[in-house]
């Protein structure tokens, strides 16, 4: 008689366990299903954002390309374009070193700006070095600010200056300038 209750109670207890597993399983499938329209309508919002941050982007990348082919053209038309650097007439007599001026203004030259951040400021218009130098502080600061940039790691007070000694076409004082940064670091 106790054989046939052990086998009894082994049967229930067995049974009992199965049950267990299937409503565990059944309540985190039902809960997984109430979940997931949740989740769907997060996901299509984050759709939603990008797709409107790449139509932004193509407004971006169609005035990148109308000023390359607008550069070109007037590289092609004139000859002189690139011979003196801007500022500087034909009759003053120019520094070897002064006269290496690249035929963009290329941004990265300046100490502290890679090309991330050369992209964050033609996002915003400053295309130029004279831009750059004309540009105010805040400016720069809250574009960082907005790609999550940790500004304070730059130096921004000297970018204005170093942009305006190369927008000029100070090479040689530029050089100065870059080599004092380079010693404070």
């Amino acid at each position: 008689m106790s054989y046939t209750l052990m086998k009894f109670l082994g049967w229930a207890l067995l049974f009992a366990l199965i049950g267990g597993v299937v409503g565990w399983c059944l309540h985190a499938l039902r809960t997984r299903l109430m979940t997931a329209p949740a989740s769907v309508s997060a996901d299509q919002e984050e759709i939603e954002r990008m797709q409107h941050r790449l139509m932004e982007l193509g407004g971006v990348v169609e005035e990148r390309n109308r000023l390359r082919a607008r550069l070109s053209n007037s590289e092609h038309s004139d000859p002189t374009v690139g011979a003196m650097p801007r500022g500087v007439r034909r009759d003053e007599r120019v520094d070897p070193a002064e006269h290496r001026r690249p035929e963009v203004d290329d941004l990265t030259l300046v100490t502290g700006i890679g090309p991330e951040i050369a992209e964050l400021c033609r996002g915003i218009g400053i295309v130029t070095w004279q831009d750059l130098a004309d540009a105010e502080q805040d400016v720069l600061v809250s574009v960082l600010d907005a790609a999550d940039a940790d500004y304070q790691f730059y130096d921004l007070r000297t970018w204005a200056q170093q942009a305006d000694l190369l927008a000029r076409g100070k090479w040689g004082e530029f050089d100065e300038l870059v080599d004092l940064l380079d010693r404070r670091r």
